[in-house]
């Protein structure tokens, strides 16, 4: 796996951490932090402020794991073959 598909799945894993750590948070902590109801009170400001990073993780781990893959499987089309023999 090359460099960046590593950095890839190791960003995407934070983003994911991120994105599970914002929801342990209560559910009115934008509203108890800012002093003010974005979204009226209702959450849909905490769930993406929670989704955004899971999904943008988990979108860049498919990436770096696409890479790798994709390089695992050109590494086995590089070997070279042992000639045959009739």
């Amino acid at each position: 796996m090359d460099r960046r598909g590593r950095g890839s799945i190791a960003l995407g894993a934070i983003l994911v951490v991120v994105g599970i750590l914002l929801a342990a948070l209560p559910k009115d902590w934008v509203e108890q932090t800012f002093g003010f109801e974005p979204d009226g009170g209702n959450g849909f400001v905490e769930l993406l402020i929670v989704l955004v990073p899971i999904v943008i993780g988990a979108a860049v781990i498919a990436r770096g794991v696409r890479s790798w893959r994709r390089d695992a499987g050109h590494a086995r089309s590089v070997v070279p073959t042992p000639p045959r023999t009739p």
